[in-house]
């Protein structure tokens, strides 16, 4: 099956669980549906990354658990020094201490320095509903400096977004020395391997201005 969910007869198309390793989500088949939809009705091509997209998922029990992006298990020894984790319990919610709703917490992973979110974990009663909200910040990147520049209305649940985003931007800013230090620490053979290059391919322009 190609990007457009074309099977190998190009007039016959599948989506959802007929397609093999697709996730198993209702969800899902809607969303690679409405791809379709939009390639036969007006030949628009949906982005060759739409497969990439992340990917919302849920539990339905009584405490509701979400997450979508990356998550804990994903992050190694080698690649904490990258990442940062704030998690923040939902009786920080003044929405949820209104409503006596206190049970659950929100978690999200950022990427250190530049605050990119690229993963989050919720749970409590009704959390799948922030999930859209965390889907979204994570699909298209959204830094939390972005985030604390958002007014939200006042009370919501996803007000506790915003929260962790601004403790994030703070934490970021009073320890900017150490962050740095830790990414350039982490990340120091790819600087010098792009340095590198930079330095042969500006030598070979040097060297053939001359010639």
């Amino acid at each position: 099956m190609d990007h457009r969910n074309r099977t190998n007869l190009k007039h016959i198309f599948a989506i959802g669980d007929c397609v093999a390793d697709n996730p198993k989500f209702t969800h899902w088949a809607d969303h690679e549906g409405l791809n379709v939809f939009k390639y036969l009705y007006r030949r628009i091509i949906a982005s060759s990354s739409y497969r990439q997209q992340a990917m919302p998922s849920a539990i339905y029990t009584d405490i509701q658990v979400a997450r979508v992006g990356m998550n804990m298990s994903e992050i190694t020894d080698e690649m904490k020094d990258n990442y940062i984790v704030i998690k923040l319990d939902r009786d920080q919610n003044d929405k949820s201490v209104i409503i006596q709703d206190t049970d659950g917490y929100m978690r999200i992973i950022f990427r250190r320095l530049t605050g990119t979110i690229v993963g989050a974990e919720v749970a409590g009663h009704n959390t799948v509903e922030i999930l859209s909200l965390l889907t979204y910040l994570v699909q298209h990147e959204v830094s939390a400096f972005k985030v604390t520049s958002q007014i939200f209305p006042y009370p919501v649940r996803s007000h506790l977004i915003k929260k962790i985003c601004g403790q994030f931007v703070i934490q970021t800013i009073q320890n900017r020395r150490s962050h740095a230090q830790r990414w350039l620490k982490t990340n120091m053979f790819k600087i010098i391997a792009v340095s590198l290059w930079i330095a042969i391919i500006a030598s070979y322009f040097v060297i053939k201005s001359q010639l």
